[in-house]
């Protein structure tokens, strides 16, 4: 995985919108600030590897987040690592507390708006990651919290633990390439049978349980 830092004082003020605009759109993401006086101050530190999976810690002045239009795909993961942010969808709005992961489909009529320097963790999964495993795409067409607990809570876990390992190219814990992509389609796959059902009060673990069960007997 390449590693790619950023620092938005790096470049010419003329330029230092269009680099951050590019760094965002490697995960299907743009912004603009809230105001003029706050600018688009930011840094970042982001891997990415060949199959389509992308990690990003940054750390950003006032600004809005939206989509960049582009082909279907499996959504875009944000973490919000502090306070301050809010989800804007379907003429709604709603606060998002630190710590929960934001689904945020690559179509769709978003904004995620951060009203002070905030921190956070985007995580960007393309349909090639998963290699000649045929998945279908679920339907995602707002953005939303995804409850806390579960199959959710270790994988915030996850994330956090491995956006503090950016530098390095070793995922926490021995997590080898083949597990972190298995963890992320168990992930995936049980949004979208979640979606394509009833609510319940399953969280997802059964499906990661299934899973398992289904690798030993292999």
């Amino acid at each position: 995985m390449s590693i790619h830092p950023f620092t938005s004082e790096s470049y010419s003020e003329g330029d230092r919108t269009e680099a951050w605009q590019d760094v965002l759109g490697g995960f299907g993401l743009r912004s603009q600030p809230m105001s003029a006086m706050h600018g688009e101050h930011a840094t970042a530190l982001s891997r990415a590897s060949l199959d389509g999976v992308g990690l990003m810690r940054f750390a950003a002045a006032p600004q809005v987040f939206s989509p960049l239009p582009r082909r279907a795909d499996l959504p875009i993961l944000l973490l919000p690592t502090e306070d301050g942010t809010i989800l804007k969808t379907s003429g709604s709005q709603q606060g998002v507390p630190a710590g929960r992961i934001i689904l945020l489909p690559r179509q769709g009529d978003w904004q995620v708006a951060f009203h002070r320097s905030i921190r956070a963790i985007v995580l960007s999964v393309t349909v090639e990651s998963f290699g000649s495993r045929r998945i279908s795409l679920p339907e995602y067409r707002d953005a939303s919290i995804v409850p806390s607990g579960g199959l959710a809570e270790v994988l915030c876990r996850t994330l956090e633990a491995t956006s503090e390992t950016l530098e390095t190219l070793q995922w926490p814990c021995g997590v080898s390439h083949s597990k972190r992509v298995a963890a992320l389609r168990n992930w995936f796959g049980s949004r979208t049978a979640h979606r394509s059902r009833a609510p319940s009060n399953v969280s997802g673990v059964s499906g990661a349980k299934d899973e398992d069960r289904g690798g030993k007997e292999r």
